[in-house]
């Protein structure tokens, strides 16, 4: 191995955990945060030069769009997770077979859900109660979006192998990429060209396109150790059972989660083109604050993961122990910036005067904030219990999640409107949260061999 391939790779099963978690969580925030600002830009660019109702139509298929990612992502890092544990027990040959696993996992899932979406996004955008005043757009939109769901997997299959590995970097670049290039063509096709919604989801389809082609690149160059061979596609039946026991219970919980958020969309888009607006408004200042707990999740998981294969149980105990704890500090700040600042925060994002759009999204923001600790405490856990490989109960508890958001789409929101809608997704938190510390604390002397 070159010191180049090296370098590329990083052993997270020597050092300080802190260090390691936090030197690993910070590219991955840094690119999250990239990727919200492009988010946050385009839903200015939108709201600035189109109108809300286009941001409307762009909030109508989100949570579709997020369901089939959510999915695709969490195959992707269930598998990565087995690579993690493989690198950390330094099994080589069967890193190389598990890789060739998820890389045609991920060339299929990608092929059966554009094909679904080709075959169905108009019947799903019914389903999902879109307004007539947006339909078309909306349609529009959703289809190129969600029928590049390949692309999207290709290049999280090759950063969930990088990060695997320990290398949080060389997504960050690019990541950043992709980002500046989206917001470069965003601004290229609607202001400039005024092609309206579709050129926002055109721009996110080109961007994501060039950043998986440099990611193969790269990583063709710098991990031909760790690269599958031909006969690494033979890989035994077992280790597709692992793969596929680890990727499918992660892609669940994940999609899990998702359809409960695409079943109270589907209630909230019959409340208007205003509360859809703000519904999506607010939607994208909770994933930008969010983002370093759900990095330091991610690197939480990766950290035990190593630690896992190489058996060093004291350390997975501190890593997970001290993950959960940053977590739980950053939202307690993110808290009191919903509180106070909320509102100023939505007027700049869409620049809109309108005052129930303000009102409404204001709403969302305080009631979420209002349980960001247990949010907190469950992103960390359900990452950390599926690379601890509990992988029954994360998902357990995201069905949980799901019938409470079914049960208040039907009950809740026909009746206390989006007052009520706003408060069911913090009270899943709640609910699951409590469910997760019960499972752990009962399993911990178990999984953590103490």
């Amino acid at each position: 191995m070159t010191g180049r391939e090296r370098q590329a790779a990083v052993d997270m099963t020597r050092g300080s955990p802190v260090k390691l978690i936090l030197r690993f969580t910070l590219p991955l925030l840094i690119g999250q945060m990239m990727q919200q600002i492009y988010t946050l830009t385009d839903t200015m660019i939108t709201g600035h030069f189109i109108g809300d109702a286009a941001i409307a139509a762009i909030g109508a298929s989100t949570s579709l769009n997020d369901l089939m990612i959510n999915f695709a992502n969490g195959m992707c890092n269930g598998c990565g997770i087995i690579i993690g544990q493989l690198y950390g027990a330094q099994k080589m040959d069967k890193l190389r077979r598990a890789t060739a696993v998820m890389l045609m996992f991920g060339v299929g899932l990608g092929a059966l859900l554009t094909l679904g979406v080709m075959i169905g996004i108009e019947p799903l955008m019914r389903l999902l109660n879109t307004p007539e005043s947006v339909f078309d757009e909306a349609m529009r939109y959703a289809a190129v979006v969600c029928g590049g769901v390949g692309v999207t997997i290709l290049y999280n299959m090759c950063a969930s192998f990088m990060r695997s590995l320990g290398n949080g970097r060389m997504p960050l670049v690019f990541l950043t990429i992709s980002c500046v290039l989206n917001i470069a063509l965003d601004t290229l096709f609607v202001v400039v060209l005024h092609i309206g919604v579709v050129g926002t989801a055109l721009a996110t389809l080109i961007a994501q396109c060039i950043s998986a082609l440099l990611s193969m690149a790269y990583i063709a160059r710098a991990f031909k150790p760790f690269l599958p061979r031909k006969a690494d596609f033979r890989a035994p039946a077992g280790l597709w059972t692992q793969m596929a026991a680890s990727g499918l219970s992660m892609g669940l919980m994940n999609s899990v989660y998702a359809l409960g958020s695409l079943t109270m969309q589907r209630a909230i888009n019959t409340l208007g083109e205003t509360v859809m607006a703000a519904h999506t408004s607010a939607r994208r200042i909770l994933s930008l604050t969010g983002a370093p707990m759900s990095n330091l999740g991610t690197a939480g998981a990766v950290f035990i993961s190593q630690n896992c294969g190489a058996q060093a149980y004291d350390r997975v105990k501190r890593g997970l122990n001290r993950t959960v704890l940053m977590a739980l500090i950053w939202e307690a700040a993110a808290m009191v910036v919903m509180v106070t600042l909320g509102s100023e925060l939505l007027r700049l994002l869409i620049g809109t005067s309108n005052a129930e759009l303000l009102r409404y999204g204001t709403m969302s923001l305080r009631a979420s904030a209002a349980l960001f600790l247990p949010l907190a405490y469950l992103v960390t856990m359900r990452q950390a219990m599926q690379a601890l490989g509990m992988h029954v109960v994360p998902v357990v508890s995201s069905c949980i999640e799901l019938v409470m958001k079914i049960a208040a789409a039907f009950a809740v929101v026909p009746r206390f409107g989006y007052a009520g809608a706003c408060w069911v997704e913090p009270a899943t938190w709640l609910a699951c949260c409590v469910f997760l510390m019960i499972q752990y604390m009962v399993k911990r002397k178990e999984i953590l061999h103490l």
